[in-house]
């Protein structure tokens, strides 16, 4: 995609806050522009992040007054979190693949219960080209909504959305784009697997699911 943006003249960002804690991007490659990256993701402050861009690439600064992050973004910099950022890159850099192995068996584990244990599920998008550390499976005739309360009141955090929509009550547009019909729509959530979640976690979820599943 991004190497046929470029052959037109278009400038194609990355979106790669998802996938920097999991996955190598090479930025080596022409077709990407720019990318971003939050530092939440790979457990350092929220608010801080990464912004990459290809030199010589035209770019609208989106507040002015000063001449900070090379005129791109007045404000004085939060140099703390930048630092921070910059080490928790750095240990990124050296532990991602023990750490990406763990997170795969955690979720390889959780689809496992499910199978075993509940009988209506669908999981959202392919088993084999996804993240490892997400899990967006849909309990048919189960309300999503009221699985997250329940869910909720057993200390255990989940979502019915994307992160960055978490408080939207309407149906995910992304699983409409995907063709999913809405009962599999209504009844969608998202697990998220982290690298201080353990296999006991895993267990109580899903003893957890299956009782409510029931």
């Amino acid at each position: 995609m991004e190497i046929r943006a470029l052959k037109h003249g278009i400038h194609f960002h990355t979106d790669a806050i998802a996938a920097i804690p999991t996955m190598s991007i090479d930025l080596n490659n022409p077709g990407i522009t720019s990318l971003s990256m939050a530092a939440h993701k790979i457990y350092g402050p929220k608010g801080a992040g990464v912004m990459f861009l290809r030199k010589d690439t035209p770019m609208i600064s989106l507040m002015h007054g000063a001449q900070q992050e090379f005129n791109k973004r007045a404000g004085t910099e939060n140099v703390a979190a930048i630092a921070a950022t910059g080490l928790c890159i750095d240990i990124l850099a050296r532990k991602r693949r023990d750490e990406v192995l763990k997170i795969r068996r955690l979720r390889d584990l959780l689809l496992q219960g499910i199978q075993s244990n509940i009988n209506k599920w669908v999981l959202n998008g392919p088993i084999i080209d996804r993240l490892p550390c997400n899990v967006n499976v849909s309990f048919i005739n189960k309300a999503a909504d009221t699985l997250l309360m329940q869910l909720d009141a057993m200390g255990i955090c989940a979502s019915s959305g994307s992160a960055c929509s978490s408080g939207a009550i309407d149906d995910s547009h992304v699983l409409k784009a995907m063709g999913l019909p809405t009962c599999v729509i209504n009844g969608a959530i998202r697990f998220s697997i982290g690298i201080y979640n353990e296999e006991e976690d895993v267990n109580v979820l899903i003893k957890a699911l299956t009782e409510l599943c029931e």
